[in-house]
C-alpha cells in the first residue's frame, strides 16, 4: 500500500531474486561439476588443449553435406561440433572460442531461422574463425518454408566481407542466388569452388551468372545444370573438373582452357543450348583420369572421343551402355591418343539382357595392352566369355605376341548373373596371374551358385594365397563360411 508494491507483489519479487541466486549456485556448482570431471583438459597449455579440441572434430564437420550426417530430406542431423564443445561448460566455451581453427567452416540451407538470428550467428561465427581461410556450404532447403533472397541478402553480404579469407565455396542452391555473391576483395587462396543449380536452368528467361567482382581461378571446380558462358570463372589454374547436367559445347570449351587438368568428370552431357559445337581436334597432355556417364551416344561418339587426344590418360571410365559403334570410337580414341591407360572401368547397363559379343570387349581391351586394373559391371557386358578368354590365354603368344591383358593385376567384376565360376581356378593356374587380385559382386547378392568342385578348388586357392574376394551381401564369401 501506500504506492507500494503489495504483499502479494513483495514475495513474487522475493522469488524472483531466489531463483535468480539458485539459478547462479547452480551455474558455479556445474562448472565445478565439469572441472572434476574433466580435470585434465582445462589443466592442459592452451595448445594442447585446443589441439585436443579440434582432434575431435568429425568428417561432417569438415564437409558438412556429408551424406552420412544427413537425413532424407537434406537437413543436417547433427549441431556443428564446435558449437557443441562450447556447450560443455564456461571453460570449455572459453577454450573453444578462444580456438579459431574450430570456426573455418561455414554452413546452413536456406530456411527460415528459427531461434537464433542467421545473420548474427554467422557474424560471430566468422569473427571466431580469425583471419584463417573459410570453407563454406550453402545448401537449399527442401521443406516447406522457403525463403525470400532478401531475407538473405545481409547473410551472405556479411560472407562477403570475407571473400579474401574463401578458400572452398559450395553452392547447391537456385541460381537466382548466384549474383548475391560478389566478394569484396579478391579471392587468391579459393581452390575448390562447386557451383550447383538446384533450381531450373531459365529464369525469366534470363542465363543466371555467377560473377563475382573478382574473377576466380580455382583448383578444383564442380559445375551442375548451369552455361559456362554465363559464369566468369577462369580455367587457367584446374587440375580437377566434374560436369554434370551441361552441354556438351561447355564441357569442351571448359577443357580446351584448362591446359593444367588432370582429372575431369562428365555426366548426363546433352547438346541443350548449344548453338554450335567446336569440331576441331585438340590434344591435351595432362589429363590422366577421365570418367564419361550418361552422355548421349552421338556426343560421346561424334563429339567428346572425336576431337580429343589424351597422351598422358591413366584412367578412364564409362558408364552406359556399350554399342558396337561406340567400341570402335573407343578403339580409335585409345590409339589415336598413344595413351598408356592402367585403369579402364565399363560399366555396360542396358534395357535389354542381349550381351555385346565377346570379340568386340577383347578388341577394346586389346587396344589397351598395358592395363594393369579392370572393372566390368552391367548386364550387358560378357563377364563369363571374358573369365574364359582369361583363363585360356598365357603370357606370350605364339610368335612372341602378347597374351590376353598380360599386365592385368586387379580385375573387378559386377554382374547381374555369372554362371562360369569353374574358369576362375583355370585362371590362377598361369604363373602371371598368380598375384592377381579378383574381386566379383553379382548384383543380385543373395543368389550365388557355385558347384561343390569349383568352390573347394577356389578354397584352395585362397588358403594358399590367392587374392580372390566374392561379396555376397557386403561379407566374403568364401572367408565368412
Amino acid at each position: 500500500m501506500n504506492g507500494g508494491p503489495c504483499l502479494l507483489c513483495q514475495e513474487d519479487v522475493e522469488l524472483e531474486r531466489k531463483i535468480q541466486e539458485l539459478q547462479d549456485k547452480r551455474r558455479n556448482l556445474q562448472t565445478r561439476m565439469n572441472a572434476s570431471h574433466d580435470p585434465f583438459i582445462l589443466k592442459f597449455p592452451p595448445e594442447i588443449s585446443s589441439h585436443i579440441l579440434l582432434l575431435s572434430l568429425q568428417e561432417w564437420d569438415y564437409d558438412p553435406f556429408y551424406e552420412c550426417s544427413q537425413s532424407h530430406d537434406g537437413i543436417r542431423n547433427e549441431l556443428p561440433t564446435p558449437f557443441l564443445l562450447s556447450t560443455i561448460c564456461r571453460g570449455w566455451r572459453q577454450l573453444a572460442r578462444s580456438t579459431p581453427s574450430l570456426w573455418t567452416t561455414v554452413s546452413f540451407t536456406l530456411e527460415k531461422p528459427t531461434k537464433v538470428p542467421l545473420l548474427e550467428a554467422i557474424r560471430d561465427w566468422l569473427l571466431l574463425s580469425g583471419g584463417l581461410p573459410l570453407k563454406i556450404w550453402i545448401s537449399s532447403y527442401e521443406g516447406k518454408n522457403p525463403v525470400s533472397q532478401e531475407m538473405y541478402g545481409p547473410v551472405i553480404n556479411a560472407l562477403n566481407q570475407h571473400s579474401g579469407r574463401w578458400q572452398k565455396l559450395s553452392l547447391c542452391i537456385p541460381a537466382s542466388y548466384f549474383r548475391h555473391f560478389r566478394g569484396s576483395s579478391p579471392t587468391s587462396s579459393l581452390y575448390d569452388l562447386q557451383i550447383i543449380n538446384s533450381g531450373d536452368l531459365d529464369t525469366d528467361g534470363l542465363l543466371p551468372a555467377f560473377r563475382m567482382n573478382f574473377k576466380p581461378s580455382p583448383t578444383n571446380l564442380s559445375m551442375c545444370s548451369i552455361r559456362l558462358s554465363a559464369n566468369d570463372i577462369g580455367c587457367g589454374n584446374l587440375t580437377s573438373l566434374s560436369m554434370q547436367y551441361m552441354s556438351v559445347n561447355d564441357c569442351i570449351v571448359a577443357i580446351r582452357h584448362a591446359p593444367l587438368l588432370e582429372s575431369c568428370e562428365m555426366r548426363q552431357i546433352d547438346s541443350r543450348g548449344d548453338v554450335s559445337t567446336p569440331n576441331t581436334n585438340f590434344r591435351h597432355t595432362r589429363l590422366r583420369d577421365l570418367d564419361l556417364g550418361y552422355v548421349r551416344e552421338d556426343l560421346f561418339i561424334d563429339q567428346l572421343l572425336r576431337l580429343m587426344e589424351c597422351p598422358a590418360l591413366e584412367e578412364f571410365s564409362s558408364r552406359q551402355r556399350l554399342s558396337i559403334a561406340m567400341v570402335d570410337s573407343l578403339v580409335s580414341f585409345f590409339k589415336r591418343s598413344e595413351s598408356r591407360l592402367k585403369e579402364l572401368g565399363l560399366y555396360g547397363d542396358g534395357d535389354t539382357e542381349e550381351k555385346l559379343a565377346v570379340e568386340f570387349i577383347k578388341k577394346l581391351l586389346n587396344a589397351v595392352p598395358y592395363l594393369h586394373g579392370l572393372f566390368l559391371g552391367g548386364n550387358t557386358l560378357p563377364i563369363d566369355d571374358l573369365l574364359e578368354e582369361l583363363s585360356s590365354s598365357p603370357p606370350i603368344l605364339a610368335g612372341g605376341t602378347p597374351g590376353f591383358l598380360p599386365r592385368l593385376q586387379s580385375l573387378a567384376l559386377y554382374s547381374y548373373d555369372i554362371s562360369k565360376w569353374e574358369y576362375i581356378p583355370y585362371i590362377y593356374t598361369w604363373p602371371h596371374r598368380k598375384h592377381l587380385r579378383m574381386t566379383i559382386s553379382p548384383y543380385d547378392r543373395s543368389f550365388i551358385v557355385i558347384d561343390d568342385d569349383t568352390q573347394d578348388k577356389i578354397s584352395q586357392l585362397i588358403d594358399q594365397g590367392a587374392n580372390i574376394h566374392v561379396l555376397k551381401r557386403g561379407k566374403d564369401y568364401f572367408r565368412s563360411a
